[in-house]
């Protein structure tokens, strides 16, 4: 049984252009999804996740200068997070209690 090194098939041209759209697509993405400020949120969904200060939306406006928007000590993911998931009632997770002992508050 021979146990040298298995060739993945790729001739040298074939791996450079691999290698090509790779850089090409990254370089697409990554400018669409930088994030300036620190908080987690691309500065180019801000606006759409934020809204206005005229029209905020889900805990916005959110500024893709700043970090917290509106210098109360959280970031405008935070915000983002807490205003757009899903409302729990009391009690209802009382028989998934996984914080053993204790009680869901």
């Amino acid at each position: 049984m021979h146990r040298g090194r298995r060739s993945i098939g790729l001739s040298l041209s074939e791996l450079l252009l691999a290698v090509l759209i790779l850089v090409v697509l990254s370089s697409l993405l990554v400018p669409a999804l930088s994030e300036s400020a620190g908080d987690v949120l691309p500065d180019s969904l801000e606006p759409s996740l934020g809204g206005t200060e005229e029209t905020p939306l889900n805990g916005g406006h959110f500024s893709p200068d700043e970090i917290d928007t509106d210098d109360d000590g959280r970031m405008g993911s935070q915000y983002y997070v807490m205003n757009t998931q899903d409302a729990w009632e009391i009690g209802v997770a009382d028989d998934q209690d996984w914080a053993n002992p204790g009680h869901q508050y």
